[in-house]
Formats: C-alpha cells, structure tokens, sequence
C-alpha cells in the first residue's frame, strides 16, 4: 500500500546552479534527431563520466509505429564538457527484444562493468520468441566495456618515450657540466702559464712585476708589461738604478690613468739621487693600474751606461678571469641540476669562447700542457654542440609526440558492447517506460512506470526481475502529479533512516492540456517502500521542459540533474545542481549497501 506524507524526512533540495546546456545534438550525427533519457554514471577504473542516452534514428514504419530508437553513449572527464560516441551503443535488430526500439536507459557501474537495461520494443506482429508479443517486449539488458577502445595504453607508451628522451638529454647535460668541471679546473691548474695580455681568452693573476732595462749612449730603452685586470701595488720609495751621471740621465716608472699618464722618475741631481712623483702618486703609498701597461724607461746620456730595474708586488688579491670562466659559470648554473631549456641559449656563447681559448693556445710557443690543454678545451667545445643539437632534435621528437597524445587524450571513445538480444530482464506486454535500477546490498532493485503509475521490481541477478503486483507510488496524489508520475531516478543516500532516494516527476493534464508538472523526491527506508514529498522542488509548465531528467550524487551529498529540454523541435541535455563544486572522483554509484 503506497504511503504518501505531505513533508518527507529527506530534506528539500535546491537545484539553483544553472550549468546550462552540456549535450549539444548538433554537435554529432548520432544525434541529429536529438537526445533524450540521459543516464549517467562514474567510470572509476578509467575515471570518466559515460552518459548513456536514447536517440530517434528511423521514421515511423507500419512495424515501428513510434519509428526506430537505438541507444547512444557520450564520455566526459568532468560532467560538463562531453564527447559523443561516433556509434551507437545499442541499434534496433531484427528478431531481437528492440527490432524497433531501445530507448528510455539506465545504467549502474559496479567492478568494471557498467550494466545498461532499456526499453526494448520488437514490433507490431512480432511472433511470440519468449519475450514478449505485439509490440512490447520488456526491460532490455547488456553490458558494456569501455576498455575494448581505450587509449591508456597509447598515452602511457607515448609517455614512456617522451620520459626516455628527457632522461637521456639530463644525462648528456650532466655529462657535460662534469666536463666544464673538469675543463674549469684545468685552466685554473695552468693559468700561471698564460700571458697576462688585454686581448687574451684568459687573465692570469699578475701576482708580481719585475722590469729590468739597461741603456748604453744616447738614447733610451723602455720595457713594459700589459694587464688584463687591475693591479694594485705600493709605489716604491727608489728604483734600483746606477750609472746616473748627470741630470739628463734618469730612470722613470709609467703607468696609465683615467686622467692621463702618471709617473715616478728618478735622476742625479747636484750628486743627489732624487725620486720625484706627478698625478698624486706619493712613494711608498698604494696605487692600482686599471686593467692597463706599466712601463720603464731608461735613459741614458753620452757614452755612459744606466741600469734600471723594478720589483712591483701586488697588494691586492687577483683572480683568474675571462670569457671562458664566464661561460663556465653560466652553463653551470643549468647543468649541474639539468636545465636544458636554460642551458641552451649558453651553448653557442660557450663554443665561441672555447674556440677563442683553443685558437690562442695554437700561437707558438706551445708547450706540452698547453697542447692537452687546447685538446680538451676543442673536445668540450664538440660535447656541447651535440648536446646542442640533441636538445633541438629532441625538443621536434617532443613535439610531435606531444601532439600524437593530444589527439589520443581528445580521443572519443567507443566501443563493442556485449548486448544479450534473445532475452530480456522483465516481459512486460505492456506501455511502460523509464525504468530505474540500483543494487541494494545482493539484491538489484527496479522502478519503472506503468502508465500512470511506478512499480517495483526486483531480482538477485542483473538480467532477471520480477514485477510487484501493485504500485509503489501513484498519481493523483500531488497537485502537480495527478495525472501520472513517472521518471523515477534512484541514488544511495547518507541517511541512517532513509538511505534510498529516487526522484520523480509528476504531470497534472487539464482537458487534455499540461496544467502544471513538478518533481520531488521520495525517500525509502528498505527499498520496498517509498514516501513521495508532495511539497515538489521545482515545478514548469511547458511540454517542452524536463521532458526526461536523471539525478547523481556525490559523498557529500551534492545533487547533479540532467535534464532535457526540447528546442526547435529537438531535445538537447541541460545541467543543473544543489552546490556549483564537484569533484569527479567523489561520485557515487548506485550501488548501495
């Protein structure tokens, strides 16, 4: 006996997030002709949303009075954004339950399997084969698997490689920051070996300076010494000089400034040796050379013969520097932890410094370590062109693999469904439509409408039901239901006293004429029986809305509703939910304990 209560403990729910349309018909020909009853469901093994649908894909015939119906599948990774199946799941064959139509499905996923049940219809005339006569044959039944098509594998391959060339450029990248180890330490070891020169690849530290000259007659010599860095030392109190004979005679320190030449000179004066100083400089106070040439100029006059000489020790601390260290540091900032993307636009900086080490090492003298040494900077040189040119190939190989898993990731499923077509899972002879199915702990339990009203159904295996005698929810009961009820959809609640929800939808005709039209839910506490809420959650007044709708649940309790609505002529799916979040993951099935 159906129970009927004006305020049901399953508390009101508000479907005030409006998601707009997400099924577009147009957008496939599968559904051209439009697309009604969706049915929805959680794929957790490949994590994606399947929405099963009927769809009109023949006319009217004397044997399919209500034209051909099959059924259609569509994918989506969110619930919102959806692909169609270029193949129906489900078409009308001959001599099969659905000769003309399977429509108005209903699917539950449970241990990889989704089982999909349908109206089935076989025809006007069809010979009696078991499973129904004149027309109406019953609750068709198969199941379906999505692995068949699935491009996991692909995708995962592809992964694979991209993973294995990305590994092997950090392995040449580390490959080569050990070989700008190694070359960093060997210029180092030698740089005492280098000519402290402006234009050379390499600076050395000047650590001393000893000039020495000797001048004979009239006439003077000078003897320089260039730098590649500044060079800081004390101004000597004296420079060692003999044979100064008269004033003309002298010994004289130069080095360049900023403000022009500065310089100490020391002569014989009145048989004094005298040190005099220009630019600032004082003996035997600090100065510094920038990066210039210091040089010393002996001059002698007559037939005499001056000496001069000058030890300048460095004062400051000095280190190795040019072109090559820099582009050493800068490759290892993005070698050493593999960058290539950084690395790159270093590499060719790089090899033109190493050429320019490599070409000045080639000027004779060379000595034996200088000749490995040009060796190893000439190999370093070619390791980074190759990882140079690895990283181009690579970044093409990336690419092109990139946009092959693209189209694998955009890629629309379907499959080769398993459909038992000699037998069905309830005989119904009948109008009937919209069944409904959950499992609730072993047994699977059915809603359906049979005009006006909703019967159950029940059985302990999925392709085998049997009908209640009497209705479980009627018409005439809700203002808004008092012509039939119909569009059950079952979900699991979190609710210790009503842990079976379904909603329902209800029509109110007046003189054949829609008056009003609702749903609600209703709440069961045992799966048998079931309180309708007759205060409806929303109501309309068009033909046109909610002409099928199915609702989902979450572990939070959140409620997703697709619904139809017919547009020009043609249905299209429509989303609305009581919260505007949704975590795909946290669906649920209806599979209930």
């Amino acid at each position: 006996m159906l129970s009927i209560v004006a305020t049901a403990a399953f508390a009101q729910s508000v479907f005030d997030e409006d998601l707009g349309l997400v099924v577009d018909p147009a957008s496939s020909p599968v559904t051209a002709n439009g697309i009604g009853s969706p049915t929805i469901a959680w794929d957790s093994d490949d994590e994606v949303f399947v929405m099963f649908f009927e769809t009109r894909i023949g006319s009217a015939t004397a044997t399919c009075p209500a034209g051909t119906w099959g059924i259609g599948a569509a994918s989506s990774f969110d619930g919102e954004s959806w692909d169609i199946w270029p193949q129906l799941v489900v078409t009308p064959t001959a001599g099969t339950p659905y000769a003309c139509v399977a429509a108005h499905p209903t699917t539950v996923f449970e241990s990889g399997v989704f089982h999909l049940w349908f109206k089935a219809e076989q025809g006007t005339g069809a010979p009696n084969q078991g499973w129904g006569t004149n027309n109406y044959s019953g609750v068709g039944y198969g199941t379906v698997d999505l692995s068949l098509d699935d491009k996991t594998a692909d995708i995962a391959a592809i992964d694979a490689e991209i993973a294995a060339i990305t590994t092997q450029l950090d392995a040449d990248t580390l490959a080569l920051d050990a070989t700008l180890a190694a070359l960093d330490a060997s210029l180092l070891a030698q740089s005492d070996e280098f000519e402290c020169l402006p234009d050379s690849p390499i600076c050395a530290p000047c650590e001393s300076a000893v000039l020495v000259g000797s001048q004979t007659g009239s006439g003077s010599v000078r003897i320089g010494r260039d730098y590649c860095q500044d060079f800081e030392f004390v101004v000597p109190t004296t420079l060692n000089a003999t044979g100064l004979v008269a004033a003309a005679d002298n010994v004289r320190l130069e080095w360049d400034s900023p403000t022009g030449t500065r310089f100490c000179r020391q002569r014989l004066v009145g048989g004094t040796v005298t040190m005099t100083c220009n630019g600032g400089l004082v003996p035997g106070v600090s100065s510094t050379i920038a990066q210039s040439r210091i040089e010393l100029t002996v001059r002698a006059s007559g037939n005499w013969t001056v000496d001069g000489s000058v030890n300048l020790a460095s004062t400051n601390v000095q280190t190795t520097t040019g072109p090559i260290f820099d582009a050493i540091d800068d490759l290892q900032t993005f070698t050493m932890v593999p960058d290539t993307g950084g690395a790159f636009p270093f590499l060719t900086p790089f090899r033109v410094d190493a050429a320019d080490v490599r070409d000045w090492l080639d000027i004779p003298p060379v000595t034996t370590d200088e000749a490995a040494l040009r060796a190893e900077v000439q190999a370093a040189r070619v390791e980074a062109r190759d990882l140079r040119q690895a990283i181009l190939a690579a970044n093409t190989d990336i690419a092109a693999l990139e946009a092959e898993r693209a189209v694998l990731v955009n890629y629309t499923q379907f499959v080769t469904p398993s459909i038992q077509s000699n037998r069905v899972a309830l005989v119904l002879n009948q109008t009937f439509g919209y069944p409904s199915v959950v499992k609730i702990g072993s047994e699977w339990v059915m809603l359906l409408q049979q005009y006006p009203d909703l019967y159950r159904a029940s059985g302990t295996a999925p392709d085998s039901f049997t009908l209640g005698a009497s209705p479980v929810l009627t018409s005439t009961t809700a203002t808004w239901a008092n012509t039939e009820v119909f569009e059950p959809s079952m979900i699991c609640a979190d609710d210790p006293v009503f842990p079976y929800v379904s909603w329902v939808g209800g029509r109110s005709l007046l003189a054949g004429m829609l008056s009003t039209a609702g749903a609600s839910d209703a709440v069961s506490s045992d799966g048998l029986t079931w309180l309708l809420n007759t205060t409806a959650d929303f109501l309309w007044g068009s033909n046109d809305d909610y002409r099928h709708f199915d609702v989902i649940t979450d572990s939070a309790g959140a409620l997703r509703m697709y619904w139809v609505q017919r547009v020009g002529g043609v249905n299209q799916v429509r989303l609305k939910a009581t919260d505007a979040g949704w975590t795909a993951t946290d669906t649920q099935n209806r599979v209930c304990p």
